[in-house]
Order: C-alpha cells, then structure tokens, then sequence
C-alpha cells in the first residue's frame, strides 16, 4: 500500500468536519454518508477475510458469527451471504447454504439496476449449492453399523465431535458407535481436546473412561455441571489431573450422581480446594480402584469413613510422611485391597499393612513411581505357577529406604508370603543400621521368588548372599546403585539352577574373582547354562578376563555392556574373537566405550543368530565397519546407532535402507 496516497474515507471525513464548522449542514451530510459507506464498506472486506479464516480452521460457529455482522452491515451485498453459504457448505450443509442464497435473493429484488447484477451473482451460487445437494453422498447415513465404528475410529477424537456437529442425522448415527466413545482422554491445554471438551455433553452418556487434564487456569465448570445433572449414566472410570476445583462439594455432588457405575477414581494434583478422602470413600461406595496425589493425606474425620468399602486397589502419594496414625483407620476400612502403593511412609506403617489387608498380592512402599490412569486387575486367576500355590497371598513387593528397623517390620510380611511371592524389589537405606537387625530375612525361603531387585550395602554381603540361597527358583537378579557386588552374592548366584538374566547399574565395584567365577560355571554348562541376558552400566569395574568368561557362554542370547572403563580394546576384540559362530547370542548393545573398535565390530559378522545391534556414543568406530556389518551378517535384522562421531548419516541412511530392502 501507498502511504503517500490520503486515504478516501479521511479525505470524506475531513470534507464532512469543515461542512459542519462553515454551517453547510446539507453537504456536512453527504460527505459523512459517503464516509460511513466507506467505511462499511472496508469492514464488511475485512469480516470477510476472518470468515474465511475461520473455515479454513474448522471453527465454523466463529466465521458464521462474522457472516451475519457482514449481512446486518451490508443486506444488498452478496459477500455476507455467500460467505455465509460457503461455511455451512464446508460442513456439507448445503440446505442450509441454499436457504441462506435464496433468503439473499428475496431482499435484492430485480430493478434493472445495478442490483440486478447481484442478483444474478447469488442466482448462480444457489445453482452451485443444489448441484451439490443433488450430487452428494451422506456416506454417514448409509454406511452399514459393523463398518462405520472402524471408520470414525481412525479420526482423533476432536474430529469425531466435529461430524457429531454436522447435522442432527449425522449426530444420531454417530452417537450410537458406542465404541469410539468409551474411552476419552481431554487435556485442555491443548487447542483441539479443548474443542471436545466443550462439547462432551453430545456424547456424555456414551463415556465409559473419561481422564481431564490441564484445567490449572479454569475451572471445568461445564463437567461438573454434566456431572450434576447426571448425563454421565455409563462413567464408570474418572481421573481428574492437574486440575483446579474451587469447590470440593460440587466434586462430590456430581460423583453422588454416578456413585452406581463408578469404579474407578483417580485425583491427581487437584488444586484449590482440599480434598478429604473419608468423603471420598463415603460418597463413592463401589469403587474398586482409588488414586490420591495431593500435598497431604486428608481425613477430616475417621468415624466418618465406611465400616467396609469394595476397594482392591490403592495409591497413595503425599508431598509429606503418611504417618502410621494416619494410614490406618484408611486401611482398617479397606480389607479387600488387592493391590497398594504408598509413598512416602513411615515404615512402621508395614505392621499395620500386614495386620489388615489380609488379601493383599502387591504392595509398593515408599519407592516412587509415575502414578498413571491405568486401573488395577487381579492376576490370582493368572499366574504362571503350579496348583501348589495358593490363590491368595503377596506376589509382589517393591519396597524402598528400608532399615533396620523396617526390615523388623518387614520379615513377618515376608514369611506370610513365602510361598506365593513371585517378584521383590528390596532398597536399603543408606543407613542400614545393625547387620544382626536383618537377620530374621535370613531365617526363611522365598520358593516361588522368580524375580529379585535390590541395592546392595558393603556390609550386607552375607546377608543378601543367604536371602538368595533361599530363594532356589530365581531366575531374574538385577542390581540398582550398589557400592560393592561381592565374592558371596557371585557364589550364591552360581548355585541359582535356573537364572536367566543378571544385571548390574550403577554398581560402583565388583569383585572380579567372583564374576569370572560366575561366568566360568555357567560356560563350562555349555548348552545346559540356563542365563540368556547378560546387562551391566554405569562404569562397572568389568575387566578383560571377565569378558573372556562372558564370552564362553553359549546360551545367551542378550548381552549389554554400558560404561565398562576398565576394559581395554584387546580385551573386547579378543572377546568378539572366543565368541563362537553358532552361539544363541540375538542382540548385543555397546555404549559409552572408547575401547570399542573397527576390529571388534567387524567380528560380530561371524554370528550365525544375531538379528539386533545397538551402539551408542562409540567414538572410535567409522563407517567402514558399519558398511562391513550390514553387507556380511546375513542374520542382521536391526542397527541403532547414536552419537557415534566417527559415523556418518549418510551411512546410517544408508545401512537403514539395505536392512529394509533385505526384510
């Protein structure tokens, strides 16, 4: 634009303002009529350019809004009309675009003047819109109901409450593809779930699963109301994360409404407005599964909570200590609980979690994790074990910042379980207190035990050692932050008949004697050795001798190796080398070691069996020895390579698309 070039409609105002000072009212007039046309006469262009805009976004009530300002402004122009016509007809409401043409037509009559011009733009519009009215296909409406669910279920949600919007027909048959409805995830930060959620109400008695999050800056008032007015009748799971309520008594008033089909209810990090979970538990009387994250454990009062509630899962998670005083009346009134997760706890609180929940099969205590929206299912009707073992009883415990005096609480929960617990997950704290303190963990078998995670201190060596001994179906070990992996653990590992897959992160030291003692067992088996993964990171101590051992077992089938200092290139090129051709090695991960070289990848090609290669922040290979990997080792299916400097991307690219081409 020209900006030396006076504007018309200043020049018209101007022209009006010095009439209407010299008294010339008639002219003062004329000229501001011309300039309030003028003027229209842009806004009515510039409404048109947001219309548009509006469509193209799919926000169609917006752009019909400014369609109508463009008609008030200007009824004997065209462009609000056709505007208007062309949003209903994005929407394939083509009716409505002709009703729209036609009422536009009845207010520019034919004169025989510059009117008639307009009249035949809108005549030929309207033509348009029927010859696509007749030629239209409602595939909604005459899609058959074992195909349309398919169909609509490929769309994202937002787009589904779109075609909900497109006609009361289309909105009808949509809503009774009940399955694209049953499980709804709404965050409201984002634009699109923000879409849905303002129109849920449309489909609200279809939600079977519905989880809102983001609602930090405003309250979801228009859920709540739903929720009130009882429009939910089939919710039976509902998470509310991050979310700001400003009243718990509407909460509570809308889950009084589905108290009949809710099953599941997950609070998490719900602002405002305290939450008590006694209120809870007495509005929400057949709940299975119930999550709280909150700063801390609410119960306003204890006498209110029910005799006896349906509850088999519960989590729990507080910005401060649950204390024993605390956690009890709340466990007291939940004997059927299945599964639980508390932290943080005082570990006393182990006592009274034995005393009470009598069904329990999985307990985690005070070891953090990502509390999620999934709910919980019993898997007594599932395990894996022979009839011997009962059906009822502890299967798994992750239990985290255990001392002394927790492991005194501990040991009678474990002796209950013995002969059910599959899976244990054991973190001493950093001050483990007496040794002789952990001596009633030593003092009974864990026979079903099949899986084993723990952090080890120097002086519980022995202790560890025995709890190991006793547990003769091991058959997965890993070590988490551990000081010292000694002599003892090795030895009582070696005596396992039936382990399959150790792993050791972030242990700082290893007895070397006792690894190569280890792995020379297990490679003196030969085909008998039942270990298939082999897993260590975190700068482990690992030498060469060891890898020579490790070499020699022929049944693994998964090795990784991560941070290994203290193996030199030698020693894994002379590894590569003892490896046998016909070894039941599969995948192989190499990270964090500069004594990796050319020479020890190049070996790998002689592997009769390995489909799956991974390396990592390897600084001295190059792309020779990629290029020779992937055009000799016919078995190779997968390679993953990062931050490797001495690689290239274009042989990346290029090794991706030979492993593509051959599979």
């Amino acid at each position: 634009m020209r900006h030396d070039v006076p504007d018309q409609w200043q020049e018209l105002f101007y022209k009006s303002n010095q009439f209407l000072r010299t008294a010339a009212y008639q002219d003062a007039i004329i000229q501001s009529s011309l300039a309030l046309d003028e003027i229209t006469e842009k806004t009515v262009d510039t409404l048109n350019i947001r219309a548009i805009a509006f469509g193209k976004s799919a926000l169609y009530d917006q752009g019909i809004r400014d369609a109508s300002r463009m008609v008030e402004l200007a009824p004997t122009s065209p462009k609000g009309y056709t505007c208007m016509a062309e949003l209903y007809a994005m929407q394939g409401k083509q009716k409505l675009a002709i009703e729209i043409i036609e009422k536009g037509i009845e207010r520019i009559p034919q004169t025989g003047g510059d009117e008639d011009t307009v009249y035949q733009q809108l005549s030929i519009q309207r033509q348009i819109f029927l010859d696509q009215q007749n030629k239209r296909i409602d595939l909604i409406t005459l899609l058959p109901f074992d195909i349309l669910p398919k169909i609509m279920s490929y769309l994202p949600t937002y787009m589904r409450v779109i075609c909900v919007n497109v006609s009361h027909a289309w909105r009808s048959r949509i809503r009774q593809c009940s399955s694209i409805w049953r499980k709804m995830i709404i965050d409201h930060s984002d634009y699109d779930d923000a879409r849905v959620y303002h129109n849920l109400s449309h489909v609200s008695d279809q939600v079977r699963e519905l989880s809102l999050r983001g609602f930090i800056e405003h309250t979801p008032f228009e859920f709540l109301k739903s929720l009130k007015l009882g429009h939910f009748t089939n919710l039976r799971t509902l998470a509310l994360r991050r979310s700001r309520i400003t009243s718990a008594n509407e909460l509570f008033q809308g889950l009084e409404q589905i108290r009949g089909t809710l099953k599941n209810l997950i609070l998490i990090s719900i602002q405002n407005d305290p939450i008590y979970l006694d209120t809870v538990l007495s509005v929400c009387t057949n709940l299975s599964t119930f999550k709280y994250k909150g700063s801390q454990l609410l119960i306003n009062r204890p006498s209110t909570l029910p005799i006896s509630t349906q509850l088999i899962s519960l989590e729990l998670e507080t910005g401060v200590i649950i204390r024993t005083a605390q956690l009890e009346p709340l466990i007291r009134c939940c004997p059927n609980i299945q599964n639980l997760y508390v932290y943080p706890c005082e570990s006393s609180s182990i006592r009274i979690i034995d005393q009470y929940l009598t069904h329990l099969q999985s307990l985690s205590f005070n070891l953090y994790t990502l509390m999620n929206d999934d709910t919980y299912t019993s898997n007594s009707n599932n395990s894996n074990n022979n009839d011997k073992v009962p059906t009822t009883g502890l299967r798994k415990l992750n239990i985290h910042r255990v001392e002394a005096i927790g492991a005194v609480n501990l040991a009678p929960l474990l002796m209950k379980s013995s002969e059910t617990l599959e899976e244990l997950v054991l973190n001493m704290d950093d001050d483990v207190g007496p040794v002789q303190l952990w001596h009633p963990l030593t003092t009974f078998s864990l026979p079903e035990l099949r899986k084993l995670r723990c952090q080890v201190r120097p002086i519980m060596q022995h202790t560890l050692a025995t709890i190991i001994r006793q547990c003769p179906q091991l058959q997965d070990v890993v070590f988490d932050y551990s000081e010292y992996i000694g002599n003892q653990i090795f030895d009582a590992l070696a005596e396992l008949s039936g382990l399959q897959r150790i792993e050791m992160n972030s242990v700082s030291e290893i007895n070397d004697v006792g690894l190569v003692q280890f792995l020379e067992k297990h490679g003196a088996l030969g085909e008998r050795s039942t270990l298939k993964v082999f897993e260590t990171d975190g700068f482990s101590n690992i030498t060469d001798e060891a890898l020579t051992y490790l070499a020699n077992v022929m049944t693994l089938e998964k090795i990784r190796l991560d941070g290994c200092s203290s193996v030199t290139a030698h020693g894994m090129e002379q590894f590569v080398e003892r490896v046998k051709p016909d070894c039941a090695l599969q995948t192989i991960m190499l990270c964090n070691m500069e004594a990796v070289t050319d020479t020890m990848i190049q070996g790998l090609c002689k592997l009769e069996h390995l489909c799956d290669v991974q390396l990592a922040r390897l600084k001295n290979i190059t792309d020779q020895s990629i290029a020779d990997l992937v055009s000799t080792s016919l078995s190779l299916q997968s390679l993953w390579i990062y931050d490797c400097a001495l690689v290239t991307k274009f042989m990346i690219k290029q090794a991706r698309i030979i492993l593509e081409g051959r599979y």
